[in-house]
């Protein structure tokens, strides 16, 4: 066999300006990450005010403004070299940083990928000096006007990488990450005003704030901002303050969830571990608590030098930092009036049902459990409905009321051969019981529901409602009585032994089952144009991630518009939307990202699907439990929820019988 003469490659020294974009590689992922950068030198610098602009996602332009100490002439550029910092200057001080900055790695690497710009003039001094480079390399010096502090701007971002490049996002998608870093900076540093420029848009203005909680409120309008909890602790090392929110605005994302380490936002495991311990018992496990948690650790107790973005940390006494932001989480939930918990105030999406909360007047509930197909005849004069708790939600709150008003009775029940799924293709959000109807009165002002052309409202309601899979099952069941247990699950007794059923899962599956396959069968209840349109309150950083998909909502009948940079406006909407929960899906169609436009159906599918079903909590009659329980025969695939939850638990006759040893 031939021997490979060729020698070996030879180790050389690498350029500078290689190195400088090897460095970049793991400072630099991304637009935002510059902006992280940059703000946090401006922090360092005693900054007050801080304003970001940027174009086309931060490819094209990023550009930060401060008003910090400023540099003279000598110092600026002695700042664009590697590991040139005013933060440190013996390797001790490596064991106590109190600084966001100090690896003096993130100039140098931002101007190796882009054409950078840097200006500053300090306070005392008249005039500004300004260092421009490209790729790394100087290429202009000068003095120039300039208000004291410092001004940096960098253009066309990786044009020199053009890997780098090709693997960022959409403009959307980088956007939106720009935003959630200038939010994060805002919360770790309240005292500091932030203004944030996107296209030439403000997406975010905040002045100067006294304390968290006026920061909080300006970036999280709405139901988290009017639930927050005060939480505070302490230990022998470290001091945690800050605020979390009720649970029933949880989201089955974490990204409500702002962990503050000596000013620094950190993702580190330990404190997200400890945030889901202290919402154990009062959250359902897939979802996630908001909290705006400052924990403040003597810097000996903890190594931020772990990775170039430092949003990774080691803690020297784990088990302490744990316990301290566990209990004060659960500390401030149990703090509140009468408490609560999973078992007292379930929690259903975004949902919050008490069980023991006393009736309600109200003339729109849930869906009804069954839809005739046929109009039923009234046989008689009204008659009250039987008595019996029932929580209703009015906005963000769990509202109470006097007892019911009187409904008209309807003639017959659809019996389980003539069954058809919960559906929301009346065009109305809200109903009454099963075999009943109940009299509407028209919202004051409220437009009429505008119809479409009959080729699209004058089809069949099998077609419309039933799945496919629905058409051959059996009519008959095997149900031989049905029992509701602590208002949340159904106790079916059969032929082959014991079902235990979530009754908020089961019709939640039927009622995704049941809906529309498509865009134009989802509108074909009807568009509602609203006169008072639905303002929907999120954070700067979500209606970033949805202004570019609300194009696309036009096609589900749904015509929405940014109208501020933490409100998304809801001007019309299919009718059997009505009841949506505008809030949640926008929320999670920004945490969808570039996928949202794909899955839109799906999402307002699930939405409609989860507002409109049964809760928990919420009592039914004999004849709405053994209705709900007929889904569970009747349709196919109900075993598992649309989250992929298991919906209903089977104990055999047999299984039974050998747990008590017969």
């Amino acid at each position: 066999m031939a021997v490979d003469q060729r020698r070996p490659p030879v180790i050389h020294q690498l350029s500078a300006a290689i190195a400088n974009q090897i460095a970049a590689g793991e400072v630099v992922e991304r637009p935002a990450a510059v902006v992280k950068e940059l703000a946090e030198n401006s922090l360092d610098a005693g900054a007050t005010r801080i304003e970001v602009a940027s174009e086309d996602g931060g490819r094209r332009l990023i550009e930060i403004s401060d008003d910090g100490h400023g540099m003279g002439r000598d110092d600026l550029r002695l700042a664009v070299s590697r590991h040139a910092t005013s933060k440190l200057t013996r390797a001790e001080d490596l064991e106590r940083i109190a600084t966001l900055g100090f690896r003096g790695e993130a100039l140098p690497s931002i101007a190796a990928v882009s054409e950078f710009a840097i200006a500053s003039r300090p306070h005392g001094e008249s005039t500004g000096w300004e260092l421009r480079l490209n790729g790394g390399e100087e290429v202009a010096f000068a003095p120039c006007a300039l208000s004291p502090g410092t001004r940096v701007t960098v253009r066309n971002l990786f044009w020199n990488v053009p890997a780098r490049l090709k693997f960022l996002k959409s403009e959307a998608a980088e956007t939106g990450h720009l935003t959630d870093q200038v939010v994060r900076l805002a919360l770790s540093h309240p005292g500091t005003a932030f203004r944030l420029r996107c296209d030439g848009r403000i997406a975010v203005d905040l002045p100067a704030s006294e304390d968290l909680t006026q920061r909080i409120r300006a970036l999280f309008p709405g139901d988290l901002a009017s639930s927050l909890i005060a939480v505070d602790g302490s230990s022998d090392t470290s001091q945690i303050s800050g605020f979390i929110a009720h649970p029933r605005t949880a989201t089955a994302t974490a990204r409500r969830q702002y962990l503050f380490l000596n000013g620094r936002f950190v993702r580190d495991r330990l404190l997200v571990a400890a945030v889901k311990e202290g919402f154990k018992g009062f959250l359902e496990p897939r979802l996630h608590g908001a909290v705006f948690l400052h924990i403040d650790l003597d810097p000996a107790q903890v190594d931020v030098n772990v990775h170039p973005t430092k949003s990774e940390v080691r803690f020297r006494r784990e088990g302490e930092v744990f316990a301290l932001v566990s209990r004060a989480i659960q500390k401030g939930l149990a703090s509140q009036p009468g408490g609560f918990s999973l078992l007292s105030a379930q929690v259903v999406g975004r949902e919050v049902v008490k069980p023991a909360a006393p009736m309600v007047v109200v003339q729109e509930r849930y869906l009804p459990l069954t839809i005739a197909t046929e109009p039923a005849p009234n046989r008689g004069p009204t008659a009250p409905v039987p008595t019996g708790p029932e929580p209703v939600r009015g906005g963000a709150s769990t509202w109470h009321a006097e007892p019911r008003e009187t409904i008209r009775a309807a003639e017959d029940r659809p019996s389980p051969s003539r069954y058809t799924t919960p559906s929301v293709a009346n065009g109305d959000g809200g109903s009454s019981r099963p075999g009943v109807l109940v009299q509407h009165a028209p919202a004051l002002g409220e437009p009429p529901v505008q119809p479409l052309p009959a080729a699209q409202v004058n089809r069949p309601t099998d077609q419309l409602n039933r799945p496919p899979a629905q058409l051959n099952r059996p009519t008959t069941t095997p149900i031989r009585r049905v029992l509701q247990l602590n208002r949340m699950y159904l106790l079916i007794e059969t032929d082959t032994g014991i079902r235990l059923v979530d009754q908020h899962a089961l019709h939640e599956k039927a009622l995704l089952n049941s809906l529309a396959p498509s865009a134009s069968d989802l509108i074909a209840g009807g568009r509602q144009e609203l006169l008072m349109p639905i303002q929907v309150a999120l954070s700067a950083a979500e209606v970033a991630g949805v202004a570019p998909v609300l194009p696309a909502l036009a096609e589900f009948g749904i015509d929405a518009v940014a109208a501020g940079p933490t409100t998304i406006q809801v001007r019309a909407h299919p009718a059997r939307l009505r009841r949506l929960d505008w809030a949640g899906f926008f929320a999670d169609v920004a945490a969808d990202g570039a996928a949202a436009v794909d899955g839109l159906r799906e999402r307002l599918a699930h939405h409609a699907a989860c507002r409109a079903a049964v809760k928990a909590g919420q009592e039914l009659s004999p004849d709405e439990q053994r209705e709900l329980a007929q889904l569970l025969f009747t349709l196919d695939g109900m075993e598992h929820c649309p989250h992929g939850r298991p919906t209903v638990l089977d104990l055999p006759w047999d299984e039974l019988a050998r747990r008590f040893q017969r």
